[in-house]
Parts: structure tokens; C-alpha cells; sequence
């Protein structure tokens, strides 16, 4: 079975009239604008293997190769009925207060169940909590994937009934850099139908969610 990305040169290729054309490069411009304008939410995912807090240890490495954005981090109590419960994201300055009163008589870290985490540098991002952990915990990640790059083996993660979004939009990008201003007139058009589709794209992205859940979003890596 051809890769649906295959499928989209075949039709960007009629669309441009250009039957050699064997680039993605406007095809991925154009993906990449319909998950920017639907809030990347086709690349929602979680794990509980990116990060696994340690006893007596505060600080980790977090690899965001392929994190374009983290949502939030959740841990998994111990004790109880082992709920999950979110972790709050402080600024450095607010972290630093929280740490400061929480100092046991040593002048270290008093160790229990974590509340709150900073983040810290690039990639590898840095992850400080606190408290520092008195055990081991389970975390998970929800975080937004890094989009791949479409090429004739990679499809993609939007609707297959919206490949032909994609397509127009991409055949719209190519068309107007022509010097022909007929076929940048063309290409105009082609970007205005494909942006026409944009509000059902965003309502088909979860159609079994409520609407306009509270999703607030993190500051980093925006």
C-alpha cells in the first residue's frame, strides 16, 4: 500500500502541472502550517519513560529530541491509592523561595514527596524538583512530538481526509514564486480554498473532546 505522503506528490504534481516535480519541500511548508494553526494537537502524546526521579537526587536531564513542547509533568504517588497529581512548573525565582523554605536544619533539600520543578537550559533541558525525592518515582511526560519531516516512507499524522489540504496549500506555496502571473494567481487561489478548510480541520482534531477544554499552555520552547 502506497504511503499517503507518496499520494500527495502524485496530486501536488497535477495541481503545480509539473508531472517531474519529485520534492516535498512545499508539501512540509504547508504541513508544518496546518499543525502550527491547529495547535500541533495531532502530536499529543505522554510517556513514562522519559524521566524517572531517583532517591536523594534533584536534578535530571531531560532528551527533547523529539519534545517540541512539554505540557506537564505528572507523578505518580507511592503511598495511598498511587494517584497521579501534577507537578507545578515555578519560574527560577519563585523555585529558589520554595527550596529556601523548604531547607532542613543541614542547610539541604529536605527530601519527601516532590511539588514543583524548574526547567533549566536547552537540549538536554534540565529538571529540578522539589522537594528532592525520598524514594523512587514513576513520572509521565505530556508533551507535543517534534513533527517529522514528510518524505515518500513518512505520512501524515493529520486526517487522511485532509491530505488534500496539505496538497493545495503546498501547490499554492510552489505556484506563487512563479514568474508567470497567471500561475501566481493560481497559487493564490489554492492557498485561499486550503485556508477555507482550516476551521474544520481544528473541530476534527479531537471530535470526541468537549469544546474549548481549559488547555493552559507552558512558556518554553514556543
Amino acid at each position: 500500500m502506497a504511503m499517503r505522503s507518496r499520494e500527495i506528490l502524485a496530486e501536488f504534481r497535477t495541481l503545480v502541472s509539473d508531472p517531474s516535480y519529485a520534492f516535498y519541500t512545499e508539501i512540509n511548508q504547508a504541513y508544518r502550517e496546518i499543525l502550527r494553526l491547529t495547535h500541533w494537537n495531532f502530536l499529543r502524546a505522554q510517556s513514562q519513560n522519559l524521566l524517572a526521579l531517583e532517591a536523594s537526587r534533584a536534578e535530571y536531564t531531560l532528551d527533547t529530541a523529539r519534545i517540541r513542547r512539554l505540557e506537564a509533568i505528572w507523578l505518580k504517588k507511592n503511598s495511598g491509592q498511587q494517584e497521579w497529581v501534577l507537578l507545578e512548573e515555578v519560574p527560577p525565582e519563585r523555585f529558589e523561595e520554595f527550596r529556601f523554605a523548604n531547607l532542613n536544619s543541614d542547610g539541604n533539600d529536605d527530601e519527601g514527596t516532590p511539588k514543583v520543578y524548574v526547567l533549566r537550559g536547552g537540549s538536554p533541558l534540565t529538571v529540578t524538583v522539589s522537594p528532592t525525592p525520598d524514594t523512587a518515582f514513576t513520572t509521565r511526560i505530556d508533551y507535543i512530538e517534534q513533527p517529522e519531516n514528510l518524505d515518500e516512507d513518512t505520512s501524515p499524522v493529520t486526517p487522511a481526509a485532509y491530505d488534500d489540504t496539505i496538497t493545495l496549500l503546498g501547490a499554492g506555496y510552489r505556484l506563487e514564486r512563479e514568474a508567470d502571473a497567471g500561475k501566481r494567481a493560481l497559487g493564490d487561489r489554492y492557498i485561499a480554498r486550503a485556508l477555507g478548510q482550516f476551521d474544520q480541520i481544528v473541530r476534527d482534531v479531537h471530535p470526541n473532546r468537549t469544546a474549548n477544554p481549559d488547555r493552559t499552555q507552558q512558556r518554553w520552547l514556543r
